[in-house]
C-alpha cells in the first residue's frame, strides 16, 4: 500500500528454465550468483541484487554492459556484537 512500482514481480525456486525464460525481460535479479552463461538471457537486466554481504563470486564480464550489483552491508556491528 505505502510502496508502488511499476515493475511486476515474479519468483520461484529452483527452475533454472523458467528462470532463463524470465531473465529475457528481466530489469533487476535477486539472487546469489549469476552463472556465466545467464548473461545470454539477461541482455536487459539492469541490476543483480544480492542477499547477502561479502565480495560475491561474480565475474563483472559475466554481466550485461550496464548492470550494477549490489549486496547488503551494516554487519559489522552486529557480528562484532555476537563475538
Amino acid at each position: 500500500r505505502y510502496l508502488t512500482t511499476s515493475w511486476e514481480i515474479a519468483a520461484d525456486w529452483g527452475d533454472e528454465a523458467w528462470l532463463r525464460q524470465e531473465l529475457r525481460g528481466a530489469d533487476a535479479l535477486l539472487a546469489n550468483r549469476f552463472p556465466c552463461d545467464w548473461k545470454q538471457s539477461a541482455r536487459h537486466l539492469k541490476a543483480l541484487l544480492i542477499p547477502g554481504a561479502g565480495l560475491p563470486a561474480i565475474d563483472a564480464a559475466d554481466l550485461p554492459a550496464e548492470c550494477v550489483v549490489t549486496n547488503v552491508h551494516e554487519h559489522a556491528a552486529p557480528v562484532a556484537e555476537y563475538v
